[in-house]
């Protein structure tokens, strides 16, 4: 078995011992003067953590870990197992590797496969054919098994920080969703797009139904416990304006060099949103934003980046395959977790420390006056205090009228 098949293989073995003996969550978080050895052997830990934390809701992997098997087999793969071996390629480049991860998926065995994935899906052979089709009607079921999930909270009014996810759960889980409240003024309701980045930040047209939403700048008020030398860190948003069919989630890039008291430049473009002139007569309004910071230590930002873009093409294919209308905001809230869950197992990207959560919205009047502002990134304890050792950013974000590419 090849190195990268291996590395698969033993993430999944230590998943497996985790489902019935979970590490304590304490013992997981960034450690004061934890040694490089320390935080070697803590990281070893993380993926195996969170694949067994998921168990409920990865869905997508066995279908991918067993297109791999049909395709050594030489067995006709269906449209969503050739997008999966495609994915699985991004981080298994030979064929050796490839059909590795086949061969790691036979030897978890039954009770191994029981205890990662779903039962309605653990077990497949080279014979079973997954469909878009079938796959789409399927895992709309799966937002209410997300939403009982602890790493996932609803925005109530005077939700604190420390009422958000706590850190010990967001660091096990390794991904966290904070829920809008419903419903929203039908004024606010939009068309969101990623926008096109700083390279098209020069093209960008004013117009009061468009909102963008950007990540400037961020300055380290406290630096990662366990972390040599400097933070490199990248903030996650998910964006929405309370209807689930626009409810985007993306990433900023990495940024280096951060240790306390340096502050570091974004200036990135994250979601751009515009109203249908057709519909709605009001500038768009009632955005909420949920962000969170990660210090990076996957080391692989260019996979990362191809990966992502793959696994959102997965996911906007499942979204079109929902037959019935009425489920498709349950699509979109629910496929996020599924794709993350088969991003983090090919890239281990779940290596990455969490460094803490804000919910922001709604924020109709300072996109209108086009206003910036600050907020503080860090974990909370229970009882309301700042976590020590996770780290703390200040993040400043604004948000214009620009318009990114045709509307």
């Amino acid at each position: 078995m090849t190195s990268t098949a291996s590395s698969l293989h033993r993430s999944l073995a230590m998943a497996v011992e985790a489902t019935s003996a979970p590490m304590p969550s304490s013992a997981l978080l960034p450690q004061e003067g934890e040694t490089t050895e320390q935080r070697a052997a803590r990281k070893h830990h993380l993926l195996p953590e969170r694949l067994a934390a998921n168990r409920d809701i990865n869905h997508l992997t066995p279908i991918m870990l067993n297109a791999c098997r049909k395709a050594e087999a030489g067995n006709p793969l269906t449209d969503l197992e050739s997008d999966l071996l495609d994915l699985a390629r991004l981080a298994a480049p030979t064929r050796s590797d490839l059909f590795g991860y086949g061969t790691a998926y036979t030897e978890l065995g039954e009770g191994g496969r029981a205890a990662l994935f779903p039962d309605r899906i653990a077990e497949l052979t080279i014979e079973d054919s997954c469909t878009y089709e079938q796959v789409s009607q399927e895992v709309a079921d799966y937002w209410p098994v997300i939403s009982q999930l602890p790493n996932v909270a609803f925005h109530e009014p005077g939700m604190r920080p420390q009422d958000m996810p706590s850190g010990e759960v967001v660091q096990r889980y390794g991904w966290s969703r904070i829920i809008p409240p419903r419903p929203l003024p039908e004024a606010g309701r939009g068309k969101g797009q990623a926008a096109s980045g700083p390279v098209g930040a020069a093209d960008a047209s004013r117009d009061p139904m468009c909102a963008t939403v950007h990540v400037v700048r961020a300055k380290c008020h406290e630096h990662t416990w366990g972390e040599p030398g400097t933070d490199e860190v990248y903030f996650t948003l998910q964006v929405t304006d309370g209807d689930p069919d626009y409810t985007f989630d993306r990433t900023t890039k990495t940024v280096e060099g951060f240790k306390k008291g340096v502050t570091k430049d974004y200036n990135q473009p994250v979601v751009a949103w515009m109203h249908d002139d057709e519909v709605d007569e009001l500038p768009v309004t009632n955005v909420w934003i949920a962000i969170q910071g990660w210090e990076e230590d996957h080391g692989k930002s260019d996979l990362v980046k191809k990966i992502g873009e793959k696994a959102r093409d997965i996911s906007e294919k499942l979204i079109k395959g929902v037959k019935d209308p009425t489920k498709k905001g349950d699509m979109a809230k629910g496929i996020g977790g599924i794709i993350l869950a088969i991003v983090s197992l090919l890239t281990q990207w779940w290596h990455d420390d969490y460094i803490g959560q804000n919910f922001l919205g709604p924020w109709g009047p300072d996109i209108r006056d086009e206003r910036s502002f600050n907020v503080l990134v860090v974990q909370y304890t229970p009882d309301g205090h700042e976590a020590k050792g996770s780290g703390k950013y200040e993040v400043t974000l604004k948000a214009t009228h620009e318009c990114y590419g045709e509307r």
